[in-house]
C-alpha cells in the first residue's frame, strides 16, 4: 500500500492533468452537442417555414386572387347600381 501512495505522490500532476483533460473533453463534447442540436433545430424550423410558404403560394394565393376578383366585380356592380339610383333620384338618368 505504501508503494501505491509513493507512486501516487510521484504522479499526482499527471493524474490531475488527466482528470482535468477528461473533464474538459466531456464539457466540450456537451457544448458541441448542444450547438449541433440547436443548429439542427433552426434548420428544421427554416425547412418548415419554407414548406408553409410554398403551400401558401401554390394553394391559397390563387384562391385568394379569384375571391378578390369576384369581390371587385361585385363592387363594380354595386357602383353602377348606386350611380343608377342616384341618377334616378336626381332625374339625370337617360
Amino acid at each position: 500500500m505504501q508503494a501505491f501512495f509513493q507512486w501516487l505522490g510521484q504522479n499526482w500532476p499527471f493524474i490531475g492533468g488527466l482528470c482535468t483533460a477528461v473533464y474538459l473533453v466531456i464539457k466540450l463534447g456537451q457544448f458541441f452537442t448542444a450547438l449541433v442540436v440547436e443548429v439542427s433545430s433552426v434548420v428544421s424550423r427554416f425547412k418548415a417555414a419554407e414548406l408553409t410558404l410554398n403551400a401558401l403560394a401554390t394553394n391559397h394565393l390563387p384562391h385568394l386572387q379569384v375571391e378578390l376578383e369576384k369581390t371587385n366585380e361585385t363592387m363594380l356592380s354595386m357602383d353602377q347600381t348606386l350611380k343608377k339610383i342616384l341618377a334616378h333620384e336626381t332625374g339625370d338618368y337617360e
